[in-house]
């Protein structure tokens, strides 16, 4: 997010009103079920790891956003760049 020039307190439009960054991602999204929060006991504490939900694995379509985050970082970079990610989409 940073090259983006993002922080967790960056005020994005959703809707019809601004909304922060981190209340989108770790709230919002996750209650409309675009991502998944599985939290995991990491020693003393507790970590997030957000993966795909259930609607974006139904509503998006993953090599378009592939495309999309090579043309934010640009510098040449090509879907394969992401191995993982791209061979997921592939087999969508």
């Amino acid at each position: 997010m940073k090259k983006l020039g993002l922080t967790p307190e960056t005020k994005i439009p959703f809707t019809q009103n601004q909304v922060l960054l981190k209340e989108l991602l770790t709230q919002i999204w996750v209650r409309q079920q675009y991502l998944k929060n599985n939290k995991k006991a990491i020693t003393d504490s507790i970590e997030s790891l957000y993966e795909w939900g259930f609607r974006a694995h139904s509503e998006i379509d993953k090599m378009q956003l592939l495309k999309w985050v090579c043309k934010v970082y640009g510098d040449d970079c090509e879907p394969i760049t992401w191995k993982k990610q791209y061979q997921e989409a592939l087999g969508q």
